[in-house]
């Protein structure tokens, strides 16, 4: 799962209109942790999960107060009390689950398997953390690396709901939906009140553009657990599918609230005041969500499309090309490079336009407006013809 606000994780996806006579930017979606995880060795299988070796006390304050705060939604202090209880006994396996579970749903995957890999290195045949890193690898965009980790996770403990459920996410993402029923099936039949079981059914329903039922179950989830933001999210952005923005839009600024640090929340309204066309709120929200993190593709992206559709050409060429810099999708970086040519086309700046066109074409040779976009440079510079008079993409 993505939840770029992807998922998709894009911590949420945006459907973007099409273009008019260029139906590609539709294919857009924003969100996406595209990040590959170094192997770990994985050591001897036990029947059951032995307990990891006791947290030593001088680690103890901080792993308590960690977990009070992490229950109030306070992450980034919770996150500050992990790395003290790891400063104080380097070997404190909670310390590094704990902390590698916060990096999981906030948008760090990639540095969550590093904590993770950590704690299974201090309690080799503990299944929890080989679940953690099961969940944390899929949100990396490697769900083959995550059923991995999963069945370890399981044979280590048959009766690990949360284990079940993240194998069924893996399967989810790899469009394995009968697998994923049976996964979830066993995981509901262990624990039907675990958070992580009721949000992975809730993204099955999502998979399924059941996005009422997927509502349904993260609203349950959230009355467990009404303090995590990514819940938020992920409720927000089924909210959003199911076409009711304005709930969506009371979730993302939720999740915002606890977490005022993470981007996806500004990302994820200012997505939906653009499929409203409601570009001043929509710019000034995703430019809030830049300034969080000016890497975040999926803002830089966005804000580059709320400007192209106000026909903001010079504006939206920087945005484009920063986002282009940052994105790990192929298909997303050909959709940019795709508008990014139209702007640039704009500008009358023929040769730019062609070669985005072109780098789109090599990434995806089916982008019809791409093909179109050649054409058009073509016209332009053979004829003179002013670019207004063009046929660009439009929403």
């Amino acid at each position: 799962m993505m939840l770029n606000s992807g998922r998709s994780r894009s911590i949420g996806t945006f459907l973007l209109g099409a273009f008019a006579g260029v139906a590609v930017l539709g294919a857009l979606s924003f969100l996406s942790f595209d990040l590959k995880i170094p192997d770990i060795k994985i050591g001897a299988t036990p029947t059951a999960t032995p307990a990891p070796t006791p947290t030593p006390l001088r680690a103890k304050p901080h792993l308590e107060a960690a977990a009070l705060l992490e229950a109030d939604g306070k992450l980034e202090e919770a996150v500050a009390e992990y790395l003290q209880a790891t400063e104080a006994e380097p070997n404190s396996f909670d310390a590094y689950l704990g902390w590698a579970r916060i990096l999981t749903y906030r948008r760090d995957p990639a540095e969550a398997i590093k904590k993770a890999q950590k704690a299974a290195q201090l309690s080799p045949n503990s299944a929890e953390v080989y679940s953690l890193l099961a969940v944390a690898s899929d949100w990396s965009n490697d769900p083959e690396q995550a059923l991995t980790y999963a069945r370890k996770a399981i044979e280590l403990n048959p009766k690990l709901a949360e284990a079940h459920a993240h194998m069924a996410e893996a399967y989810a993402d790899k469009y394995k939906l009968a697998e994923a029923d049976e996964e979830i099936k066993k995981a509901i039949d262990l624990n039907s009140n675990d958070v992580a079981v009721i949000r992975v059914n809730a993204y099955i329903h999502e998979m399924r553009t059941q996005y009422k039922d997927a509502s349904r179950e993260y609203a349950r989830a959230l009355e467990l657990a009404p303090n995590r933001p990514y819940l938020h999210l992920l409720y927000g952005n089924a909210l959003k599918a199911a076409g009711d923005c304005n709930s969506a839009i009371l979730r993302y600024q939720q999740a915002f609230q606890l977490d005022p640090k993470d981007p996806r929340g500004p990302a994820s309204i200012g997505g939906c005041y653009y499929s409203s066309e409601s570009y001043d709120k929509a710019e000034q929200h995703l430019k809030t969500a830049v300034e969080l993190d000016p890497t975040y593709a999926s803002a830089l992206g966005q804000l580059a499309l709320v400007y192209y559709a106000q026909k903001r050409h010079a504006n939206a060429i920087p945005y484009f090309q920063r986002a282009i810099e940052q994105e790990k999708s192929p298909s997303k970086v050909a959709s940019y490079r795709h508008a990014l040519g139209w702007s640039f086309l704009s500008e009358k700046r023929y040769q730019e336009a062609s070669d985005e066109f072109t780098k789109a074409l090599q990434l995806d040779p089916k982008l019809q407006g791409a093909q179109d976009g050649l054409e058009a440079v073509k016209k332009a510079e053979a004829q003179k013809t002013p670019t207004a008079a063009l046929k660009g993409p439009t929403r």
